[in-house]
This record gives C-alpha cells, structure tokens and sequence, in this order.
C-alpha cells in the first residue's frame, strides 16, 4: 500500500463516519453479517481478534469484497497479529491500547492504524 492509498483509507474513513465492528463466537455466520451490513450501505468494516480464526477469515473475505468496501483488522494487541492481518488482506488496523510494535509494524507496512479510545457507560 503506498502513502497516497494509506491517506486515502484515512480519508475514506473520515468520510464515512462510521466503522462496523464485528465481535460474534460463531465465526461461520461472519461473510453473512458482512454482506449484510454492505448491503446496508456500511462501507469500513472491522474483524476484531475475537472473532475465532479471525486472520484466516480476513484472508478468504478480503479478496471476495468489493474493492469499495474497506475491510480492517481489531483488538490488534502485538505485532505479529499486526503482520498476520495486513498480510491477510487487512487495509487498517485497529487498537484497543497503543502498543508501539503495532504502530511500527503498520507504519513498517504502510498501513492505516489507531488505537481506538472508548468509555463504559453504565
């Protein structure tokens, strides 16, 4: 991914708004919910490591999607996992904690990354 596509996946983002993170335990229900939610109009949609074989499964939906649909990685907590999700296909990655390994890996590979922020409510 060059600069100029790592600045447009940002953009596009942005641009959207809204990401869908998929959390689900019955990983074989998962390219359902995502031609569910690109049916929907949902155009950035994120895998988190939650989802079992989460990797295996960017693999086999990342060549299979529309190139319009940005399709990421989640919960990505150390860099080999980093490694494992952009070479399966992922076009950003997604943190719950900054973890510099992953940051570098992404920046390593030119890939979109954040940590991702967020408050319980009760």
């Amino acid at each position: 991914m060059t600069v100029e596509e790592r600045a447009a996946v940002v953009r596009t983002i942005e641009e959207l708004g809204i990401v869908a993170v998929i959390r689900m335990r019955d990983a074989a229900k998962l390219r359902h919910v995502v031609d569910a939610l690109a049916e929907g109009g949902v155009r950035a949609i994120e895998v988190t490591m939650t989802v079992p074989n989460a990797v295996a499964l960017i693999e086999q939906l990342a060549p299979a999607l529309p190139s319009n649909i940005l399709l990421g990685a989640g919960t990505v907590t150390d860099g080999d996992t980093a490694r494992a999700v952009i070479d399966a296909g992922a076009r950003f990655v997604v943190g719950p904690v900054f973890v510099r390994e992953v940051m570098d890996t992404c920046r390593v590979r030119r890939r979109f990354s954040r940590r991702i922020a967020s408050a319980r409510t009760s």
